[in-house]
């Protein structure tokens, strides 16, 4: 989840909550302020009442002068002193033009009992609550309306003020997605009124920085120790082979010789290819062709036939026209290492080799001695699998190198006793 979403979420569960207790709050408050004011006439009807009791005045003009449902009645002595008030409820009968319907009207009822000269005189005054319900439900009604419309504008408002804010920070990001130390991309930030941000974008420039000298001294020093060691290389082999002509050495001396020639040979080999694998990395082969693979692979198979016959391999080939725009020689090295790695690693005799190419994938299979290789390891450098001791395990480094440049991908598989290498790129748009 986006910390944006996750903002936006957190934010209005709080504003709900408060508006929702704020609410419940402010309509408490109003329902307790109508309860009052109905008390409250009741109380002054009372006063006008007795008034009017102590003047002489008949009950048939108190309705009239006050309003409300009153009832007197003398009685004899007076059965308890304070006010009473209870609450029920009456029906009411509405005619509407299809049907006659009934309604509960809630009343409000004061009782008292007062001495008047020598009279004693029990009171009940009754009040609709109608009207306070209807503020109140008034009311009710506006607060839900309020706040639905306040979530929903405080909603868009948040999303717009967050990725206002936030603005900054996904350029940031956006920028480290698409940065890579092979691009010689200056990184500039814009200044932005929010201190971490600045701090964020000050910490990014100097992580980049570092990483773009630290990669430049690293590119420096292998390519240096790479062209270097060769002519030293070169020496070495050669005068080990000026050496091993010479025949007035020891069958032992004769075997340590050979050894060291070997061994450099080898340490030729592992010399080659890193800087090979060097010149990939380094997007030395930028020169692009379109190229029909069908008829690389022949050809390559062409260049291998004698390796091919003297292993007694079997060729199955089910090849179709694909053409994709690549580097002539970064393509040579990425199918030469794929047959190569195919061809020695097969059966010391009659071993098959499954050649598979369409529009989606280029399939690679071949019989071989050993069992499925560990995927978590099977690209990583000097991880060697094959029984030949001269494998120096940068092969398949330096396929699964050349797919990640050129944004394939690469699968590996053992089913039916068969080492797989499937290649897919992007479906054509």
């Amino acid at each position: 989840m986006k910390l944006l979403t996750k903002t936006t979420i957190y934010t209005s569960i709080t504003t709900i909550l408060l508006l929702l207790t704020g609410t419940i709050i402010v309509y408490l408050l109003i329902i307790k302020k109508i309860n009052q004011e109905a008390t409250e006439h009741l109380l002054q009807d009372k006063a006008k009442v007795i008034k009017l009791l102590e003047k002489g005045k008949p009950p048939i003009h108190f309705s009239s002068n006050i309003g409300e449902i009153i009832s007197i009645q003398k009685i004899p002595i007076k059965t308890f002193e304070d006010n009473k008030f209870r609450d029920y409820e009456i029906t009411e009968g509405e005619e509407t033009e299809e049907e006659e319907t009934e309604e509960a009207v809630t009343i409000r009822e004061l009782s008292c009992q007062t001495k008047i000269e020598d009279r004693i005189y029990e009171i009940k005054i009754a009040r609709s609550l109608s009207e306070g319900k209807e503020i109140r439900d008034y009311i009710t009604s506006t607060i839900v309306i309020f706040l639905i419309f306040s979530l929903l504008i405080l909603a868009v408002l948040n999303m717009a003020i967050s990725r206002k804010i936030w603005s900054p920070f996904y350029k940031t990001i956006a920028f480290i997605k698409k940065w890579s130390v092979k691009d010689s991309i200056s990184v500039q930030f814009k200044h932005t009124t929010i201190d971490e941000f600045n701090e964020l974008n000050k910490s990014v420039h100097g992580l980049v920085k570092k990483i773009n000298e630290d990669y430049s001294n690293l590119k420096e020093f292998t390519e240096n120790i790479s062209h270097e060691t060769q002519t030293p290389l070169a020496i070495i082999s050669t005068k080990i082979e000026l050496l091993m002509q010479e025949s007035n050495y020891s069958e032992n001396q004769r075997k340590l010789l050979s050894q060291s020639y070997e061994s450099i040979q080898r340490l030729k080999k592992i010399n080659e290819t890193l800087v090979t694998l060097t010149r990939i990395e380094n997007n030395q082969f930028a020169e692009i062709e379109t190229i029909d693979l069908s008829v690389a692979i022949k050809n390559l198979l062409q260049d291998l036939t004698d390796f091919i016959e003297a292993r007694k391999i079997t060729i199955q080939l089910k090849l179709s026209s694909v053409k994709k725009d690549i580097n002539p020689i970064v393509l040579s090295i990425l199918l030469n290492n794929l047959l190569i790695n195919s061809i020695k690693h097969n059966l010391p005799a009659n071993g098959i080799i499954y050649i598979e190419l369409d529009q989606n994938k280029l399939s690679i299979k071949n019989t071989a001695l050993i069992k499925e290789i560990d995927q978590q390891y099977i690209f990583e450098r000097f991880k060697s699998y094959s029984t030949n001791p001269d494998s120096i395990g940068l092969g398949l480094s330096i396929i699964k190198k050349i797919i990640y440049i050129l944004r394939w991908n690469i699968k590996y598989r053992y089913k039916d006793n068969l080492h797989e290498f499937e290649i897919l790129w992007p479906p054509l748009k």
